[in-house]
């Protein structure tokens, strides 16, 4: 039984974008300051990770503490992999050729930025893949993707949310998708490209993010229910042969600790709690998880015969 632990280091942009906040002109600290959280959390548990990087954030002149974070990650043993360049919600809705651009750009700068000299495992923002971005990631050679959420519940709150912000007259980036894609396996499985929630014949793997009772086994899921809720949770999936723990920059990340402004903090709950605090539940969870599963990258995990 395999468990395998991840971080998505979606600029702050994107959640000001989901919410439909203002753009703000300021420096974003969140690869530089939520990525070395991950990392020493990981390594007080001797456990194996995999952080997936946007592109856009360790490129440039202004982001050069994010760059090196990304090094000092990478040197530590963590696996580093593709969030595209620029993480646009609306991945799945562009053209081929704007797909294609956004896969080759965010491996382009990663590789070139740690050596590595494979295509990168990828994920594709907000959970959504429809019939065009497999096939451009494949013409990549990208060896796995982690981008599926078998998850209905999740998709009916986001359906909801996106409701609500149309009603409050605020405009959210943020894409539904296709509901097909909450149905697929929740075990790794080669899909068919063109319907990623299908069983098929891709010379790439499928590593299925985690849920528990179709809810998503996501950083922000367990820091709201808090550190009595793990050892249920841990339960629950003991006998599950693979778990994907999902977390994310923000989950490192607190209002009055990393100076967010106050708009964001409001929309996004789980701001509100200290980043300690939260670490503390995601330590005591993936501590139990160590129990009954072994830890592996995601890329290990991609090379077992599933």
């Amino acid at each position: 039984m395999i468990f395998c632990v991840s971080i998505d280091l979606d600029p702050l942009r994107c959640y000001r974008e989901i919410f439909g906040l203002p753009a703000q002109e300021r420096a974003d600290p969140l690869v530089e300051r939520a990525l070395p959280r991950f990392c020493q959390l990981l390594a007080s548990l001797g456990v194996p990770g995999t952080a997936f990087v946007v592109g856009a954030s360790v490129a440039g002149r202004d982001n050069a503490s994010a760059r090196r974070a990304v090094k000092a990650a990478a040197a530590a043993g963590i696996e580093i992999a593709n969030h595209t360049s620029s993480h646009p919600y609306r991945l799945s809705a562009m053209s081929e050729r704007e797909i294609a651009e956004e896969i080759q750009d965010g491996d382009r700068v990663l590789r070139r930025l740690t050596g590595a000299r494979a295509p990168l495992g990828f994920r594709a923002p907000g959970y959504n893949l429809g019939p065009r971005v497999l096939p451009a990631a494949i013409r990549v050679g990208v060896r796995y993707d982690s981008s599926i959420l078998p998850s209905l519940s999740y998709r009916v709150v986001k359906a909801a949310a996106l409701v609500a912000l149309r009603i409050r007259g605020r405009r959210s980036l943020s894409l539904l998708g296709d509901l097909g894609e909450a149905r697929a396996p929740i075990t790794p499985y080669r899909p068919d490209p063109a319907r990623p929630a299908r069983r098929g014949d891709a010379p790439l793997i499928e590593l299925p993010i985690g849920t528990v009772m179709d809810l998503p086994l996501v950083g922000g899921m367990l820091a709201m229910l808090g550190e009595h809720a793990v050892p249920w949770i841990a339960r629950s999936l003991r006998k599950k042969k693979f778990v994907n723990l999902e977390l994310h920059g923000v989950d490192f990340l607190d209002a009055k600790t990393d100076a967010i402004e106050p708009a964001l903090a409001r929309a996004q709950l789980d701001l509100r709690i200290p980043w300690k605090k939260k670490a503390a539940v995601f330590a005591a969870f993936i501590g139990e998880m160590k129990k009954s599963h072994q830890c592996l990258t995601l890329s290990e995990a991609s090379r077992l015969s599933w």
